[in-house]
């Protein structure tokens, strides 16, 4: 770790940095909160921390967070404590403990948690905007992985300077500019940065592809950084062009956010369809599928027979094809015994275990009544075989499998919806109503529905 102290004197590498940084907020949309920068304490976020400072800004935060993988993890976290004390920057940190999933690479996992904790971190100071930085070496190692593992456009766009991050806009500043300006920067203003040892263990590919294969493609093309840069940003223009074209398809697909028409979907050509549901999937917070995957997709999608019941598993969901519709269900591991409580006047009772709430209001007509309810104990269930429910005082008592049906609920979907009992009555199912032969003419009525997590 270096520790001279650091001249006062600005250069033109400064003036560049400062210029990229300041040109960067402005394209933000005006009324932003406060800004954070995501600080490791390594080279290139020590010099994003110095190029911030030495604006002036006193709505920075910089925030750190400790993973615990390193034994120089505590002095990471000091120094850049340190630093920020010296520099006058307000400084906030977080402690994770890692325990590695099934399947799931510890490099992979400690991304995601480190990034859930930078928004938590943001949130806790009201920062809207998160600053990354990440440079333009980083974007061509970037580019080179996702090559190598067969991405397509959006892959080859590799990394965008502005994203959404949750609630808040992540904003990469230096992601054009060539890392060696921000090394030059960091020896002529000589900042104090940590290096971490796990950045010289080439058996991770970004590694590798950094220490062995970026210095071979410079002496092959000394301008390769800048090259594979420009490729990108061609791609991100090509991957705009392309949502686009799925935006103009899916108004056209669309049932609902988690539903797919696909009597349209059917007649766009297979690489449009596949760019559509590409699309369709990311906006609803999944990954997108292989190739292999989308073909397999596809291949079902395009069997018209209303015999045939097609489904596939992605990224923690499950797709069906039901009545020339594509649903994307959260797979549901519903509880085995049943769930009891009862209602204290609340608006909201949340039920993770059944990936939902009840939600309770008063109301003038077809409610129960509240102070029935609250006498009540009240259960959570799933179905049992044989229920019957009456939806309307006019209509007849039908089995839960007719109104089901009735209400095109689809088989696979049933299962996830749970049951209310007061006492031995059937109270409410959901997705269907509450029972009308337990609605009570009263100053006090209460209606209920089940409301699924988004």
């Amino acid at each position: 770790m270096e520790n001279s102290k650091k001249p006062p004197a600005r250069s033109d590498t400064d003036a560049q940095l400062r210029e990229a940084v300041l040109d960067s907020l402005a394209e933000l949309q005006a009324g932003t909160g406060r800004i954070a920068l995501a600080l490791s304490g390594g080279l290139d976020s020590s010099v994003l921390l110095d190029v911030l400072a030495g604006l002036g800004r006193d709505d920075l935060v910089a925030l750190h967070v400790h993973h615990g993988l390193s034994p120089n993890a505590d002095a990471w976290l000091a120094h850049c404590q340190a630093e920020c004390a010296r520099l006058q920057v307000a400084f906030d940190h977080v402690r994770l403990d890692l325990q590695p999933e099934a399947g799931q690479s510890l490099e992979a996992q400690a991304r995601s948690a480190r990034y859930a904790a930078l928004q938590t971190l943001c949130a806790r100071h009201g920062a809207t905007v998160l600053l990354t930085a990440h440079h333009g070496n980083d974007q061509a190692e970037t580019l080179l992985l996702n090559l190598l593992r067969g991405a397509g456009i959006a892959g080859l766009a590799a990394m965008r300077m502005q994203r959404p991050l949750g609630a808040l806009t992540l904003l990469r500043p230096f992601l054009h500019t060539h890392g060696e300006l921000l090394r030059e920067h960091a020896r002529e203003q000589a900042i104090s940065h940590i290096e971490d040892e796990s950045n010289q263990q080439t058996h991770h590919t970004r590694n590798a592809i950094r220490l062995q294969l970026m210095p071979a493609l410079r002496a092959i093309a000394p301008a390769a950084v800048q090259r594979l840069i420009q490729t990108a940003s061609h791609a991100g223009q090509a991957q705009t062009l392309l949502d686009e074209i799925a935006q103009t398809d899916l108004s056209a697909c669309a049932a609902s956010k988690h539903s797919l028409n696909l009597i349209p979907l059917r007649t766009l050509s297979r690489a449009r369809a596949a760019n559509a549901l590409r699309a369709w999937l990311r906006q609803n917070g999944r990954q997108a599928p292989s190739t292999a995957t989308l073909n397999n997709m596809l291949d079902q999608i395009n069997v018209t027979s209303s015999a045939a019941r097609q489904r596939f598993e992605h990224d923690g969901m499950m797709l069906h094809v039901y009545r020339n519709t594509l649903l994307l269900d959260p797979l549901i591991e519903t509880p085995q015994s049943e769930l009891r409580f009862q209602w204290q006047g609340q608006e909201r009772i949340d039920f993770p275990e059944w990936s939902g709430s009840l939600c309770f209001r008063s109301t003038d007509a077809n409610g129960v009544s509240a102070a029935w309810l609250r006498n009540q104990a009240l259960r959570l269930t799933g179905r049992s075989g044989g229920e019957r429910l009456k939806l309307h005082p006019a209509r007849p008592t039908r089995s839960l499998k007719h109104l089901y049906q009735s209400a095109a609920i689809p088989s696979w979907q049933r299962p996830s919806l749970p049951l209310l009992h007061a006492g031995p009555h059937l109270l409410l199912a959901a997705g269907l109503g509450m029972n009308a032969l337990l609605l009570h003419s009263t100053d006090d009525q209460i209606e209920l529905h089940w409301q699924p997590t988004p």
